[in-house]
């Protein structure tokens, strides 16, 4: 089979070619006849606190002509990722059919600025500012499913909380990119890392013991927003 020059594979070999040169390596990569999710972290590391690493890196999707590559922090201890989607370094790029060139050059630009220092610092002193800020963790996923459509991930990321016992910012962040690393579907997973990279910067409510709901009272909540 004959593949354009901007065919997903052509556009993951331009992505690792490029992320090899420049010190780092690729951590995950899925490619289809349509599509291209893939991972990879760089040299940069640095402590959020007393042994807990994180490595940048630069993620990369390619869906429906469209390429987005964004920062990529990713957190050594427990191998989970974010997606740093609004964050300095991220774009979107349409495929131009006529010039992929063009296209090709835009790529390999957005990955060089993803990977500059200052960004990895920023990234993760916003990550850092999320340890131990306590959010009402309960009406936070509330509000994110409606937002986000989460459906039955809501669950499953109110019963990682509940195991991990952190309702800071920082637990809610690793408990929705926990279950990403543990996702199979590509899409998303990428949207399930998409949101962790959110939380450091999005506003959510504050810890309201009295009013955060009980389990069953979640678990109703995702049904009726369905309706």
């Amino acid at each position: 089979m004959t593949y354009s020059p901007l065919a997903p594979n052509s556009v993951h070999n331009l992505f690792s070619g490029r992320i090899e040169a420049l010190g780092g390596k690729i951590l995950s990569s899925h490619t289809g006849d349509a599509c291209l999710y893939a991972r990879s972290t760089m040299p940069l590391a640095e402590n959020l606190q007393a042994g807990d690493r994180v490595n940048g890196g630069v993620a990369i999707r390619m869906l429906d002509h469209e390429v987005q590559v964004s920062p990529f922090v990713f957190r050594q201890i427990c191998r989970n990722g974010a997606i740093m989607s609004r964050e300095l370094g991220s774009c979107e790029i349409s495929v131009d059919p006529l010039d992929p060139g063009k296209t090709q050059e835009e790529v390999l630009e957005a990955i060089d600025a993803c990977v500059r220092p200052e960004v990895f610092e920023n990234n993760v002193s916003n990550i850092r500012g999320t340890i131990g800020r306590p959010v009402d963790a309960g009406l936070a996923l509330m509000v994110l499913e409606n937002r986000w459509q989460l459906g039955d991930l809501t669950r499953r990321i109110w019963h990682r909380l509940v195991r991990d016992r952190d309702r800071s910012k920082f637990g809610l962040m690793n408990a929705i990119t926990s279950i990403a690393r543990d996702e199979k579907d590509p899409e998303v997973k990428w949207k399930l890392e998409l949101l962790g990279g959110r939380i450091p910067t999005m506003p959510l409510p504050d810890l309201k013991i009295e009013s955060e709901p009980s389990s069953a009272e979640l678990q109703r909540k995702p049904a009726a927003s369905r309706g």
